[in-house]
């Protein structure tokens, strides 16, 4: 969800609110150098409407990509199935190799605003450039997003959960998916 003082003119409804609120697709993230030193990313969305679609509100996990239109429109919203929560698959089968390396992170649990709501101290049990599974103590679902630090590789990675399991030790694993950057394995593996 988006809100920003959108020209009247350029809205499809909602002309007289102060803020214009629309839910978006991120489309492209892209690191920009503005200050040395701080982070700053331009990000290309694409509106899509009102309100969020149905699939969405049924599982916030599902990842959605646009499409071109039969009938001469410029795109339409499509369900993207083809990036699954890898943990259950074969070595072989995964897009990244995964590494059972214990890699101390810091977990930060974030809030709608991507305030931290709650941090905790983990490790991970296995490791790969674009995910991980890790142990936890947090009870949240797929599709929620977390932080990611790392002290020792001077990093923070905005991750989304996928998977959630227990176990055969009792304990909370999350499976998470890296969105806004690699995990740097030089060094490690």
């Amino acid at each position: 969800m988006i809100s920003l003082p959108m020209p009247r003119q350029l809205r499809c409804y909602d002309y007289l609110e102060p803020q214009y609120r629309i839910w978006g697709l991120v489309r492209r993230c892209l690191p920009v150098g503005i200050n040395p030193g701080k982070q700053a990313y331009a990000v290309g969305i694409a509106f899509i409407g009102k309100n969020p679609p149905q699939p969405y509100l049924d599982d916030p996990a599902k990842l959605f990509d646009t499409s071109s239109r039969e009938d001469g429109g410029l795109w339409q919203l499509v369900e993207v199935t083809g990036q699954p929560d890898e943990s259950e698959l074969p070595t072989y089968l995964r897009r990244h190799t995964r590494f059972a390396i214990p890699e101390s992170l810091l977990l930060e649990m974030l809030d709608e605003s991507g305030d931290v709501a709650a941090s905790e101290v983990t490790v991970t049990e296995n490791l790969s450039v674009s995910g991980a599974s890790v142990f936890t103590s947090f009870n949240v679902e797929p599709g929620t997003f977390v932080r990611v630090k790392s002290e020792h590789h001077d990093l923070s990675i905005i991750s989304v959960v996928r998977g959630k399991r227990v176990g055969d030790d009792g304990i909370v694993r999350l499976h998470i998916e890296f969105i806004d950057n690699l995990f740097p394995l030089e060094g490690i593996e």
